[in-house]
């Protein structure tokens, strides 16, 4: 969660701390100087033992030193992959400090920041800049609330260079899309990516999104703050793997923050840095829909788009022939007589006994993996009724199980919200891993061969 404030400093830092620990800063810039002796006073700190890199970089106060050194490589790492990633390196004059604080009461208590995990803050104190990261002990603290904030912070260091070198007296804020989606992105487990593409998936599929020319306009959050995340995080993804010199460009649009000009027109930023990729920002937001139409299909279930002989149908031939079509690849190992069914008349049953005509057929895909022809020995009676049925367990090659509606769980009002995840600290989600169970019916075709004529089973289209 970005925050930029410097009320919030001063009224911290100018409560009634206790604590009568000596100042524990070595080789920091006198600039820091005052900031750091105000935090002898924090009793929930062990400022005895700050963890402070060669570079000075960084300098990190924990509950003890034992954890002020593993945010100390936390941080590290977090800086040398945004570094590689746009293909920069910059040495900072003075080291950002992270403070991490015990538990979340003492967090709350000290800097009174209710709603969130953790926030990263720029601001004076005392007439000097300083970066702030601060946050507290949980089990996700190092995975993603930590770096997650030390994301937003290397972006707005970024963006406001000329700020932090004194050249300019305000910090320009950047749109919420270039900070929530480059967070997301860096560093989102592979769980949360996956809610993120599932989600904006459905979304485009129900028409829900957010506009293209809105997201890069958008400043602050609003009620449709997990769907701006979901997208955000989505675009930086498209850009990075398509647009050619995609990580450059984005390094040049959040730099192009230090020009007050552009600052105060984002859509103007974006067309210069980003000009040439799309004739127009609408061109731009259809190839990217289609990028995700593509690629994020693969996180839900396959549903079966048509068959040969469909539903109902009366006059099917008589050579043995049955197409199904999926509207995504099908692993051939999950299609068997075990988890399909060809019986005489309207029997759904499942299972490989000797009613189940499954048993000695053939299963063919076509190339594309979509399309399973099926073929019984011998063929099929006239003027007979047979049912075909698929289960659960026919699944593509993600070891997603055949489903009859692949959005009936994101239809559920509350599927967001029972992910318990909380926007800005990188949450974690937990799921248990579900149990094998027995194939259950997912859809059954009921058709009649005809009495005689050309075996000609059709193609599915």
């Amino acid at each position: 969660m970005r925050t930029a404030v410097a009320v919030v400093i001063g009224v911290v830092l100018g409560a009634a701390w206790l604590g009568t620990s000596p100042p524990a800063y070595a080789a920091t810039g006198d600039s820091l100087k005052p900031f750091l002796d105000q935090l002898r006073f924090d009793r929930y700190l062990d400022t005895d033992h700050p963890a402070q890199d060669v570079r000075r970089q960084f300098i990190v106060y924990g509950g003890d030193e034992k954890r002020a050194k593993q945010v100390l490589d936390v941080a590290l790492r977090c800086r040398a992959k945004a570094q590689r990633f746009f293909s920069t390196s910059i040495l900072w004059k003075q080291p950002a400090v992270l403070l991490i604080y015990p538990d979340e009461e003492s967090y709350l208590k000290t800097w009174m920041l209710f709603g969130t995990g953790g926030v990263q803050i720029q601001c004076r104190y005392k007439g000097r800049k300083i970066k702030l990261v601060i946050s507290y002990e949980d089990e996700d603290l190092l995975t993603s609330t930590l770096p997650h904030e030390l994301m937003h912070l290397l972006i707005t260091d970024m963006s406001n260079r000329q700020y932090f070198e004194g050249r300019r007296g305000d910090l320009v804020p950047t749109p919420v899309w270039i900070q929530e989606g480059l967070a997301e992105y860096m560093t989102a487990n592979a769980e949360r990516r996956e809610d993120f593409e599932k989600f904006l998936f459905w979304s485009l599929h129900e028409k829900k999104q957010i506009s293209l020319e809105k997201l890069l306009t958008k400043m602050k959050y609003d009620e449709q703050v997990l769907l701006h995340y979901a997208e955000s995080y989505s675009f930086i993804a498209f850009i990075a793997a398509t647009v050619p010199n995609g990580r450059q460009r984005l390094r040049n649009y959040i730099m192009s923050y230090n020009e007050r000009d552009l600052a105060k027109d984002p859509l103007k930023a974006f067309d210069l840095t980003f000009q040439g990729v799309a004739p127009s920002v609408e061109v731009l937001e259809q190839r990217w829909h289609a990028w995700v139409g593509k690629h994020y299909g693969r996180h839900f279930s396959p549903v079966v788009v048509r068959t040969h002989p469909p539903n109902n149908f009366e006059e099917a031939a008589l050579d043995g022939r049955i197409w199904v079509r999926f509207d995504k690849p099908i692993d051939p190992a999950t299609v068997s007589h075990t988890t399909m069914a060809l019986r005489k008349g309207n029997s759904t049953k499942l299972g490989d006994d000797g009613q189940n005509l499954l048993r000695r057929a053939s299963f063919l895909f076509d190339p594309t993996g979509c399309v399973l022809l099926i073929k019984v020995p011998g063929g099929m009676e006239a003027r007979c009724t047979y049912t075909l049925t698929l289960s659960d367990h026919v699944a593509d090659k993600a070891k997603h199980g055949l489903a009859v509606d692949k959005f009936e769980e994101m239809r559920k009002d509350d599927w967001w919200t029972r992910k318990e995840v909380e926007p800005g600290s990188g949450g974690k989600q937990t799921r248990g891993r579900a149990k094998k169970k027995p194939p259950k019916r997912v859809t059954s075709i009921v058709f009649t061969t005809k009495t005689k004529g050309r075996d000609d089973a059709g193609a599915a289209q």
